[in-house]
C-alpha cells in the first residue's frame, strides 16, 4: 500500500489526460485527417455521449475485475485510441477511437481516486488522500503546459510527432498502474446494473432540483 501511494501522484502525471494531443488537434484533424469542422464537432460530441453512456458499465466493469485492473485497461483504452488515430483512414474509424477513448477514461474516472482512498485507507493515512491525488494533479498540469508549447514545434518536424508521444504517456501510465499493488480485502457491494442506474438518475434529479 505504502508502494501504491508513491508511484500514484507519478501515474496521475501521465493518466490525467491526454498529454501533447490537444494543442494541435484542429489541426491535425483538419489538416491531416482532412475532417471538416462540422464532423470535429460531431467527433466530440460522440465522445462526449460515449462518455454519459459507458459510467454505468464502467462501474460494473471495475467492480468485477478490481480497482487497479480497471486502471491498467483504462490507460490500455487510451494507448488503443492514439494508435487508432494514428492509423484511421476515414471518419468512421475516428469516431470508434473517440469511444474507446470515452471508455478508458470512464474506466479510469471510476478506478483511480477510490484506488488511491483505498491504500490510504489500509495504511490509515486517509488525512493525506487530497495532498496525494493533488500533487499528482499539479504535476499534470506543469507538464500540460510544457507539452502544449512542445506540440507545436513537434508538429512542425512530423505531424504525427505529437499523437506518437501521446501514446508514449498513456504507455507509461499503464506500466505505472500495473506495477501497483492489488487491494485485496474489499467489500463487494455487488451492485447491478439497474442500482447503478438507479444512482445515476438520482445524482441527476438532484442537479436539476437544486436552486444553484
Amino acid at each position: 500500500m505504502e508502494k501504491n501511494t508513491k508511484i500514484f501522484p507519478v501515474y496521475k502525471l501521465f493518466s490525467y489526460d491526454i498529454l501533447f494531443y490537444y494543442a494541435i488537434s484542429i489541426l491535425f484533424l483538419n489538416g491531416v485527417k482532412g475532417l471538416s469542422l462540422a464532423e470535429i464537432a460531431i467527433l466530440n460530441s460522440i465522445y462526449s455521449t460515449s462518455a454519459i453512456l459507458l459510467q454505468i458499465p464502467s462501474a460494473l466493469i471495475t467492480d468485477k475485475i478490481g480497482l487497479r485492473n480497471s486502471m491498467i485497461l483504462g490507460n490500455m483504452f487510451c494507448l488503443f485510441w492514439g494508435i487508432d488515430y494514428l492509423i484511421a483512414p476515414s471518419f468512421a474509424t475516428l469516431a470508434i477511437g473517440d469511444f474507446i477513448l470515452a471508455f478508458g477514461f470512464a474506466l479510469k474516472g471510476t478506478s483511480e481516486s477510490p484506488f488511491l482512498y483505498s491504500s490510504l485507507k489500509k495504511l490509515n493515512r486517509l488525512s493525506d488522500f487530497s495532498k496525494i491525488e493533488g500533487k499528482g494533479s499539479s504535476l499534470y498540469f506543469i507538464v500540460e503546459a510544457l507539452a502544449c508549447i512542445a506540440a507545436g514545434y513537434l508538429y512542425k518536424v512530423n505531424v504525427y510527432l505529437p499523437l506518437i508521444f501521446s501514446c508514449i504517456c498513456a504507455l507509461i501510465a499503464t506500466i505505472l498502474a500495473y506495477f501497483t499493488k492489488p487491494i485485496k480485502n474489499l467489500k463487494n457491494t455487488n451492485a447491478t446494473a439497474k442500482e447503478k442506474r438507479d444512482e445515476l438518475f438520482s445524482g441527476f434529479k438532484f442537479i436539476f432540483k437544486s436552486s444553484r
